[in-house]
């Protein structure tokens, strides 16, 4: 799960802003897509120079859907205002200003977004303790400079709040925020461990069964969750090989622990809910007291 930083230009998207946009073509000049770890869902953050500032800020992110390589007749006919003007004959006038010898290109990169956030006020780096060179001029990867940077600048955009003002579905604005906070958050904390090949086997059937069931599944592990309304439900598949039952159920608790400890960094989750996924045959004894004594119903 990646986060670009992208360099945009703020009028472009104050025209996204003004219009209410829930979707939007993000094109570039290149016709080249050079993004080599971004994939369907993965956030890219608005970031832009803004009037009376020096430093540049992020204003809002979309989630990444898919990139065409088009010329500026397919570009409009595919996308029409979603480029960011009323008219073709006002996207090309401002290609041509970018453009190189104000030549519109032949085929132009195109970054198609969904789910598009504003921020209420502009996120800056150093709001966040974030690093960005001042001379980027196109992307980075944010959590490459820093791997919490994206729990940071979302944590930090929570605080200011969503703009009501540019959606007209603002309730559905705010639920897509708020699971990308969580989303974010727990692929920082969730862990597995060095499994044996029976053991992974088995942990990714009860993994499977728990995303038929509509779960999403946290990255790095075999873990997955549903987020409805302010309530979290976390899915762990549990099933150690008889000969390491002791050093599995010690990481489960730390897990949990870890869990745990993750409701009390976000005030986008109230409740939490644990449900750990095992085999038919197996004594759920131990698990239940684990839960018990941590103050879980089982």
């Amino acid at each position: 799960m990646s986060s670009i930083a992208y360099v945009s230009d703020e009028s472009m998207l104050s025209y996204h802003r003004l219009q209410g946009s829930r979707s939007l073509n993000f094109w570039r000049l290149t016709s080249r897509n050079t993004f080599t770890d971004f994939h369907k869902g993965d956030l890219l953050f608005f970031y832009c120079k803004l009037q009376g500032q020096s430093e540049k800020a992020f204003v809002g992110y979309g989630h990444y859907d898919g990139n065409a390589s088009l010329s500026l007749n397919q570009m409009w006919n595919r996308y029409e205002k979603e480029n960011g003007f009323d008219t073709k004959e006002d996207l090309q006038r401002e290609i041509e200003r970018l453009a190189r010898n104000h030549v519109v290109p032949k085929r132009m990169n195109c970054l198609y977004l969904k789910d598009i956030v504003f921020f209420e006020q502009p996120v800056f780096p150093s709001d966040v303790g974030i690093r960005i060179s001042s001379k980027l001029e196109s992307y980075t990867y944010l959590d490459q400079i820093d791997p919490n940077a994206t729990v940071k600048i979302l944590q930090k955009a929570e605080e200011f709040g969503i703009d009501s003002w540019s959606t007209l579905d603002f309730e559905r604005s705010e639920n897509i925020f708020e699971k990308d906070e969580v989303r974010y958050l727990l692929t920082n904390i969730g862990m597995t461990d060095e499994l044996r090949e029976s053991e992974i086997r088995r942990s990714k059937h009860l993994a499977n069964l728990a995303r038929k069931e509509g779960f999403e599944g946290i990255r790095n592990s075999y873990d997955s969750f549903s987020f409805e309304g302010h309530h979290l439900i976390l899915r762990i598949p549990f099933a150690p090989s008889r000969n390491d039952y002791g050093k599995r159920f010690q990481s489960l608790a730390g897990k949990l622990v870890m869990y745990a400890m993750f409701v009390q960094r976000t005030k986008c989750v109230e409740t939490l809910e644990f449900r750990i996924d095992t085999e038919e045959e197996f004594d759920r004894t131990e698990i239940n007291t684990l839960l018990e004594v941590m103050g879980f119903k089982t």
